[in-house]
């Protein structure tokens, strides 16, 4: 792995890998991030761009008849973290969402 420092802030990292007789290049930039992760049943409230530095953070809404888990450990955000989006969303059906005293057949009718 070869290593460049850009400017103060930015390290660019780059290697060479070889498989089966082709050539990638393969480049990172510290502290960026790509498009944020696809979420089960959710998408981003903005478009998503190709690159987001850290600290930026994007914001999820469930699709219809879903609702967000915002229990303690879930968001609607995640962040980026030195070219890592961090955090837990999560969208809940409204079965997953129902209370546990309500029975099978009550759901059923």
């Amino acid at each position: 792995m070869h290593t460049r420092r850009m400017d103060t802030k930015t390290t660019v990292c780059w290697y060479v890998l070889f498989t089966n007789a082709t050539f990638f290049l393969v480049m990172t930039v510290s502290g960026k991030c790509g498009p944020p992760p696809d979420v089960n049943d959710a998408d981003t409230i903005e478009l998503k761009k190709d690159e987001y530095n850290t600290g930026e953070r994007v914001e999820y809404s469930c699709f219809n008849k879903y609702t967000l888990d915002l229990r303690p450990s879930f968001s609607k955000y995640l962040t980026c973290e030195q070219g890592e989006w961090r955090g837990k969303i999560r969208c809940l059906s409204k079965y997953e969402h129902a209370s546990p005293y309500i029975s099978y057949k009550h759901i059923m009718m």
